[in-house]
Parts: C-alpha cells; sequence; structure tokens
C-alpha cells in the first residue's frame, strides 16, 4: 500500500509540475488577429469575449475595428456620426443587454451602440461637448452581475443604467470635498465584490458600495505614504499617485507613481500590501525605474513595460525592459531582438481569448502567448479548466474556467479514483461571465475519502482532466 501511495503521490507532483511548466510563456510576434492583418498603427485595444476592438489611421482619418468571428468591420468618423474627427480615442466597451447582442462602446465623442453590423451613437448620455480638456477624459465601464451598467464620465459622480433608466449616484460633497473625494475625470473601474473601485480628483483610491449606493474614502494613498514610503523613495516636489488599478484575483492591484522607484502594492479591502520587485535581478545597477504599464491575466502574471534610468538628472542613460511575472514573483523577461519588435515600444492592451491564446499589443502586431500551440486560425477547443483553488482541499473548492456559452450548458463533471473509475457525478453551481467567458465552478466533495483524484469536465466537444487532492 506504501508502494502504491508514494507512486499516487510522484504522480501528482508530477501532474502539477507539468501543468505549472505549461504555464511558462510561449511567445510569438504577429501582425494578424485571426488570420486578418489588422496593426497598422498601435492604439490602445480592448477585448470582450471573443471580439477585439482597436483605432487604426488611415490617410489623416481615424477609424474603429472591431473584429469577430474571424473578420473585422472598419467604421470612419463619418460612419459613427463624428462631426470633427481630430482623432478618435477608445475608452472601454461592454455586452449591455443580457440577450448580449449589443455592444456599448465608450470613446472619447460619447458612447456608441453595435449590433453586430451597425454602430449609432447613444443620445442620451455622454454626448462630450468639444473642450480643450476634452483629451484628459478617460471613461470607464463596469457591469454588475445583476446586469446593471455603471458608467464614469466627466462628472464627479458614477452613472448607473439599469436597462431602463439612467440615475446619477450623488454623494453631497462640498466645494472642498470635491477637489479631494470627488472622482477622477482620468479614472477607470474596478468591481470587486459589491464594491466598485475607482480614482479620486487627488489620485487616492475611493469606491461605490452598491448595495447602499454609498461612497466610501479609505485614504489608500495617505496610509502607503506614511506607512511604506521611506523618504528617500520620493522625488523633490513631486506627489505621490495612484495610477490605472487592475485586478488582481479578489484583491485590487494598484501602484503609485512619481516616485524614484514605482512601487507595487496589493489592497483587500482593508489591509496593504507592498511587493517589492527584485530591482538587482531585474535593474542590475540602475538607480530608478517607472512603471509604464502593466497587465494583469486570468493567471495572474503581470505583463510589464518597466523603463529604468541610471540618475533622475542628464545624462539619464534609460533603459527598456519588459517582463512577465508571475504570482510567486517569477520573472520572464522578454527581449525585443528575439521576437522581432520594436525596443522602444509601448503596452496597448492585455486580450484574452476561449482559445486560450493571450495577445500583447504592442507596436507593430502582438506577442501571443499560446500555451497549447493552438493555431489562431484553427477550430478551437470550447472550454479550458485554468485552475483549482484551492488544492489541497477538504470539503470544498472552486474550479475556474474560461468557455463558451454552450460548453457550460452542457458541462458534466465527474471525479474519478485513481483506477479510472468514476465515483462521482457532481451537479455544479457555475457563475458564467459571458462578456468574457470567465466561470467558476463550486465544487463540494463532503463524503469523499481523503486521497488523489482526478476532476473530470466533460462538453459534447471536449474533456479536460486535472489532479485533486482532498484531504
Amino acid at each position: 500500500m506504501k508502494i502504491v501511495l508514494t507512486i499516487l503521490i510522484a504522480l501528482f507532483v508530477w501532474m502539477n509540475a507539468a501543468f505549472a511548466q505549461s504555464q511558462t510563456p510561449s511567445l510569438k510576434f504577429t501582425s494578424k488577429f485571426n488570420d486578418i492583418d489588422i496593426i497598422k498603427s498601435s492604439t490602445r485595444s480592448i477585448n470582450v469575449g471573443d471580439t477585439l476592438l482597436f483605432i487604426s489611421s488611415e490617410y489623416n482619418d481615424d477609424y474603429l475595428n472591431i473584429c469577430f468571428d474571424n473578420k473585422c468591420l472598419k467604421y470612419s468618423n463619418i460612419e459613427m456620426g463624428i462631426d470633427n474627427p481630430a482623432y478618435l480615442r477608445l475608452f472601454d466597451a461592454e455586452h449591455v443587454h443580457k440577450n448580449d447582442n449589443i455592444l456599448w462602446i465608450l470613446t472619447l465623442d460619447g458612447i456608441f451602440m453595435f449590433d453586430g453590423e451597425n454602430i449609432t451613437r447613444n443620445t442620451k448620455l455622454l454626448k462630450i461637448p468639444d473642450s480643450p480638456y476634452k483629451g484628459y477624459f478617460n471613461f470607464g465601464l463596469y457591469k454588475h452581475s445583476n446586469g446593471d451598467i455603471y458608467i464614469s464620465g466627466t462628472n464627479q459622480h458614477l452613472i448607473k443604467y439599469d436597462g431602463i433608466k439612467y440615475d446619477t449616484i450623488v454623494s453631497p460633497f462640498s466645494d472642498e470635498e470635491i477637489g479631494i473625494k470627488g472622482k477622477s475625470p482620468q479614472t477607470n473601474l474596478i468591481g470587486i465584490d459589491n464594491k466598485i473601485y475607482f480614482r479620486t480628483v487627488q489620485a487616492d483610491l475611493a469606491y461605490l458600495d452598491i448595495e447602499s449606493q454609498e461612497y466610501h474614502y479609505p485614504f489608500v494613498k495617505d496610509a502607503i505614504i506614511n506607512n511604506f514610503l521611506a523618504e528617500e523613495e520620493l522625488l523633490p516636489d513631486a506627489q505621490p499617485l495612484i495610477k490605472n488599478l487592475r485586478k488582481y484575483g479578489d484583491k485590487l492591484f494598484l501602484f503609485i507613481d512619481n516616485l524614484k522607484i514605482s512601487s507595487f502594492f496589493y489592497f483587500d479591502g482593508e489591509n496593504i500590501e507592498k511587493v517589492e520587485l527584485d530591482k538587482d535581478i531585474i535593474f542590475l545597477q540602475d538607480s530608478l525605474y517607472k512603471i509604464t504599464n502593466i497587465y494583469i491575466d486570468s493567471k495572474l502574471r503581470k505583463w510589464c513595460n518597466l523603463p529604468s534610468q541610471r540618475t533622475i538628472y542628464p545624462p539619464y542613460d534609460k533603459k527598456e525592459h519588459y517582463f512577465i511575472i508571475d504570482k510567486n514573483n517569477n520573472y520572464f523577461r522578454i527581449e525585443p531582438d528575439k521576437y522581432g519588435f520594436n525596443p522602444l515600444t509601448n503596452f496597448y492592451g492585455l486580450h484574452e481569448f476561449s482559445n486560450g491564446t493571450t495577445y500583447l499589443n504592442i507596436s507593430g502586431g502582438f506577442l501571443v502567448d499560446d500555451p497549447l500551440g493552438v493555431s489562431v486560425t484553427e477550430s478551437v477547443p470550447s472550454f479550458f479548466l485554468n485552475k483549482v483553488r484551492p488544492n489541497p482541499f477538504k470539503d470544498r473548492a472552486l474550479v475556474e474556467l474560461t468557455a463558451t456559452r454552450a460548453a457550460i450548458d452542457n458541462m458534466k463533471v465527474e471525479i474519478f479514483d485513481y483506477l479510472g473509475q468514476s465515483i462521482r457525478q457532481i451537479e455544479p453551481f457555475i457563475t458564467y461571465q459571458p462578456s468574457n467567458g470567465h466561470a467558476i465552478l463550486e465544487l463540494e466533495t463532503d463524503g469523499i475519502r481523503p486521497g488523489y483524484y482526478y476532476l473530470v469536465l466533460t462538453d459534447h466537444n471536449d474533456t479536460r482532466t486535472m489532479p485533486i487532492m482532498i484531504k
């Protein structure tokens, strides 16, 4: 029996090691998306599910491109009803109606609605007048699980759309408070549980409680400055700023800029955690660095563009660094010469699609991480089994998936023993987000004896297996 148990443990460790190894980036550089040559000039790009949106410039005109189902549709400013096409700027997009057939697209010129063929302006909301400050707006969308849409516009408050009417969620600010607590016109929105986080005018952190519809101000920036930053990290005459917010699992990811060395932080609603980069590994002898762009994928990997320089005074001796940093702070350096992209590029968007590929938008094309070796032009699996957490576990775990709607509707979940015998079929409760294909399956195993097993998920087309350990 001990020999069998030893073999099972070794097999479990090997399979988990193999799974971990599969998370190592398998990068290639391409200028195509689904075999369509789309990158003419790099701009911010976003994706909603398997729909990719970006702006291209041709002959001094800007076009909105919407790519899906192996085709790209292109719309000029005239077709979008924009009279003065100084330039298009893309902010956010979201499927709005419950049947997910209408896509809202936020731009510098307001909200537009796309039905799969035609694009029209939403004349009821966010038609922004021309202004010398127009380029400083940065609208954001957040869709709650109940279907309500929250919109960040140019005023000091959030707007809620419940499918019928628009409501401005107002907090009674004094003139002095508006300058401190008012919502920044450059903020994005991040939803965690029943809270929508945003940046304030003073680049601090605030959130809207969805249940009470009240704003809260934890003053995270002050806590970071007072408790986590040394005097030598501060720049002369520069106020530290919280930059764009990201979601990191069930935490909020942010970083403080306007420092000699930009710093990562996690915030779980109560506690702040500082995460230091290994400066000696990444920046050698450089004395400071600035985080330019960071995107976080579903594997909790940080895709980072991190320029560094020798001093804050000329000559700066600047360098560009590109990394993928996993949740264990292991560093994978992306060498421009190896992949053939511009060594002075920026990051313009990170996109994950249901075929398992991850696209990083950079100057001139995409860096594609294709862990399963699936060509973007081939037929693709209908779902992916991303991870089980925790693992090992006792009676209950959460299974994270990326799947199509059809796969979720036809999902069969079973637990097999090491002899290949099915010992339980589970009727799962699955939380599904059709906008991005992410799904959470609640796995309950009470009554199953402790040991090593295999979780097997099947739909009509594909099967996925992962080793699990029940304590």
